[in-house]
């Protein structure tokens, strides 16, 4: 019986532990300001070389919104 309860109440601490580990954290102004940088609309160039760099290369254009 002494067992059981001493298990129970290890266990007990130990999700206790494991919830409060897990808290959330916000992000600063700064790093908000760094992703907020990123928004809108991108335009790409993309140029490979698929059989190597003494190939012929390929060229790519996109956007990205």
């Amino acid at each position: 019986m002494v067992i059981k309860s001493t298990l129970f109440v290890a266990l007990m601490f130990s999700f206790a532990h494991a919830c409060v580990a897990q808290e959330k954290t916000h992000p600063t102004s700064v790093e908000l300001g760094v992703l907020k940088a990123s928004i809108g609309v991108w335009d790409a160039e993309i140029e490979v070389w698929p059989a190597g760099l003494e190939s012929a290369s390929i060229k790519f254009k996109g956007v990205e919104t």
